[in-house]
Parts: structure tokens; sequence; C-alpha cells
């Protein structure tokens, strides 16, 4: 992560989709302590993201801040409340199992595979939002769809790695 234009990207993604910026904001904060020498670039470009996603987008942000605040971020008190709306509403558990089950041995084979520091940025937002769906915090259905991103990601680096073996027959066999 070094260009300077970071912040470009990181503000469109908050302004579109402000509930992604929760998991990207602790996935980069993570990478940056990981990370020293990306550490104050991580810092200035967060910053400026937040400053020009408030002026921007501060309202949306307000729509969803009773939702964090009134529960204290998890859903079972929502739902206990009556309040479904507060789980995403996008997919359930079992859906996105059912959508994920043909490329999820690829993904799972390149998690095995592949190198952690040259993958860290989209192992540690997998990691972040897999934990967040898992607590079952507000809005975690919508979590989902990142993890599902970054699994077909992983899935097409498996596929790239299965398609550099020598040998065809178990190419064939990986892909079936």
């Amino acid at each position: 992560i070094r260009s300077r234009l970071l912040f470009l990207p990181l503000t469109a993604l908050t302004i579109v989709h402000p509930l992604t910026a929760i998991p990207v904001a602790i996935s980069l904060c993570i990478y940056a302590v990981i990370k020293k020498e990306d550490r104050k670039f991580i810092l200035i470009s967060g910053t400026i993201t937040a400053l020009l996603a408030l002026i921007l987008n501060g309202r949306e942000f307000l729509v969803y801040l009773p939702f964090i605040t009134k529960y204290f971020g998890a859903t079972f008190a929502a739902v206990a409340a009556g309040n479904t709306e507060a789980t995403g509403l996008f997919m359930n558990d079992k859906s996105f199992l059912y959508a994920i089950l043909w490329y999820a041995p690829l993904a799972i084979f390149a998690l095995v595979t592949i190198s952690y520091k040259k993958y860290l940025l989209p192992i540690i937002f997998l990691g972040v939002n897999t934990v967040l769906v898992l607590a079952r915090t507000v809005f975690y259905q919508r979590f989902l769809v990142s993890i599902d991103l970054i699994l077909i990601i992983l899935a097409g680096i498996g596929l790239s790695i299965v398609w550099e073996w020598p040998r065809k027959e178990i190419k064939i066999v990986v892909i079936i």
C-alpha cells in the first residue's frame, strides 16, 4: 500500500457503502500495527478518508449510529427487541454456505499454500469480517458479502496455483 491516492477509493467506498468502512478501517489498523513502515501513510490516508466521508456522507453515518449504540453492536439484543433489520437482512448463513460450496475448497487451498506476507491485507480483511460475522455484530449479514468477495479472490489464486502444476490430469480433477 503505497499510493498517495489511497484515500480516494477509500472515501468512495465509505460514501457508497458506509458499513464496509468498518471492517476496512479495522483491517487497515491491524495492518498498520503489523507493517510499521506503512503506519504513517495509513494514518494520514485514514484521517483524510474519515474527514472526507464525514463531510460528504455524515448523514448516512447518523442513520447507522443508533443501531450500533442502542444495542452495543450486538444483533441478538436488537433481534430480541424486535428489530430484525439490525442483522443486515442480506442473506442468511445457510444461503451463504450454499453459495460458497463450489469455490471454498480452492480458497482454502490458497490459504494453506500462499505466502501470507504477499497477501497480508486481504487475509486480515477476511479475518476481521469473519470475526464480525461470528460475533453477530450489528448488520453482520452484510459482512458476508465481503467474506464472499475475498473467498472468490482466494479461489482465483488457488486456481492459478493449480494451473501451474505440470500434470494435466491433476488439473482437470481439481478443477472439476
